[in-house]
């Protein structure tokens, strides 16, 4: 009998497809995220792919906002298949 879990990861709806860059390496990379990860836990995840140390990673939209590190990915209003640059909310990356 399938989870609820398993159910939600086979419903496209519930899953972003994302473009993200970093400066270091700036050929962009797509990644796939639940909607309801928190953007601190998404960037984290991807500055480890990147090759970067732990911070306070967040991501940057084309339009210079960075995102608030503690809300889902949903609640920040990422849309499927955005272009976000990777940040260190702290600083540069």
């Amino acid at each position: 009998m399938p989870t609820a879990e398993n159910e939600n990861r086979t419903h496209k709806e519930h899953w972003l497809e994302l473009r993200i860059f970093a400066p270091r390496d700036p050929e962009e990379r797509t990644f796939v995220f639940d909607r309801s990860v928190h953007v601190g836990i998404a960037a984290e995840q991807v500055a480890k792919d990147f090759g970067y140390a732990p911070g306070n990673h967040s991501f940057q939209t084309r339009e210079d906002v960075v995102l608030e590190r503690t809300v889902s990915l949903e609640a920040a209003h990422v849309r499927d298949h955005e272009l976000l640059e990777l940040v260190d909310a702290g600083g540069g990356v």
